[in-house]
């Protein structure tokens, strides 16, 4: 593999500055990558780039912390057997448990800003398990949309699960609501130092 700096080649939309490697790929994938790439109107650069950055930004990490992959349909159907407090229960124990120490994994820290990049991480960018979208207001108050159509269970889960890691925080005056597929959360942002987890 030859690899060449170029540390001044930065595209509009990369966010950081690019590199020149030569690899060699199977024939098979190479032919599917042009018909994925002309599939969806997008450079063969583009596919390669996006499959290495999943690799390393979340297949890496979710491997090391044996990650599943679990359709929609199982997990809807898993939460239906569960009551309101067991999912609940569930979902702090998930917080605690396993979020926590990914997002230390991830980023050497655990504070505001590691765990918003890791809902991006976890939600619509990678894992998949929910979509989400951020807004602030005027004041620097985040409201987080967490949409995940499982389920009430799901949303009980999602939501004591973002009760217990902003809690963890240091931010007890979280709000929140939920339907059957998906959960608002409000928080104000609190510039605060790094906690330990």
């Amino acid at each position: 593999m030859r690899k060449q700096a170029n540390a001044h080649a930065v595209t509009k939309t990369a966010r950081y500055a690019t590199v020149n490697r030569t690899v060699k790929i199977e024939t098979s994938s190479d032919t599917k990558l042009e018909a994925i790439a002309r599939e969806q109107n997008v450079p063969v650069n583009f596919l390669i780039n996006k499959a290495i950055n999943r690799f390393v930004d979340w297949e890496v990490h979710a491997e090391k912390f044996r990650f599943l992959s679990v359709s929609p349909s199982t997990q809807a159907k898993l939460m239906g057997y569960l009551t309101e407090e067991q999912a609940r229960e569930l979902g702090k124990w998930w917080a605690e448990n396993a979020i926590i120490g990914l997002i230390v994994f991830w980023f050497k820290k655990f504070d505001f800003d590691a765990l918003m990049r890791a809902i991006e991480l976890l939600g619509s960018e990678y894992g998949r398990i929910f979509t989400h979208k951020f807004s602030i207001d005027d004041d620097g108050n985040y409201t987080i949309v967490l949409r995940h159509e499982r389920g009430l269970k799901t949303s009980y889960f999602y939501e004591e699960a973002a009760k217990s890691l902003f809690t963890r925080l240091g931010i007890k005056n979280m709000q929140s609501s939920t339907t059957e597929d998906q959960v608002t959360v409000s928080v104000p942002r609190k510039p605060s130092p790094e906690v330990n987890p």
